[in-house]
């Protein structure tokens, strides 16, 4: 039994510590099922999604949002 649903995606971001410093929330995408890393920019990170059929999505993490002193 389900207690809370959500039409969003989340992703929950770990310092070095295993300790959660942040959440990305993904507008529309509540199963992600896979993520990776870009080679070429490290800004960027792709997940699959399965809510209607396999579909993969691109997400830019502005500046703002990667805190320099928590080793990113």
């Amino acid at each position: 039994m389900f207690l809370e649903y959500s039409e969003d995606g989340l992703i929950s971001v770990l310092n070095q510590k295993g300790e959660e410093i942040r959440q990305i929330s993904v507008v529309g995408r509540p199963e992600i099922s896979g993520i990776t890393f870009s080679k070429l920019n490290n800004r960027k990170i792709y997940l699959t999604d399965n809510t209607v059929s396999p579909f993969c999505v691109a997400i830019e993490v502005p500046d703002e949002e990667v805190e320099k002193d928590e080793g990113f």
